[in-house]
């Protein structure tokens, strides 16, 4: 049986790798030329990218050795900003327009 602190390095790993996996297919797709000129796929590119760099983060500092989730009682604040929205139109953050509103 594994112990709180390993449980949570196995979970940040586990929910790590497929999104550093995402993150590099995002930064190739926008590297496309045919992506590159089309500004709606570039904004929803974007949207989805810092979606994962925050969930990413959040991950980091929730499971990281000593952080809440790893049962050590770290700092819990977060960026106030709720959830991983923005990606391909989803819910925003930050209020912003989608291409439908353009």
């Amino acid at each position: 049986m594994s112990t709180p602190a390993e449980a949570a390095r196995q979970l940040r790993h586990d929910l790590k790798t497929p999104l550093t996996a995402l993150i590099g297919f995002l930064e190739l797709i926008e590297e496309r030329q045919s992506v590159a000129t089309d500004p709606v796929a570039v904004d929803y590119l974007a949207r989805c990218d810092s979606a994962a760099k925050r969930v990413l983060a959040l991950i980091d500092e929730q499971l990281a050795d000593g952080g809440v989730l790893a049962g050590g009682g770290g700092s819990s604040g977060g960026s106030g900003e709720g959830g991983a929205g923005g990606c391909a139109g989803g819910g925003r953050a930050g209020g912003s327009s989608d291409a439908r509103d353009r």
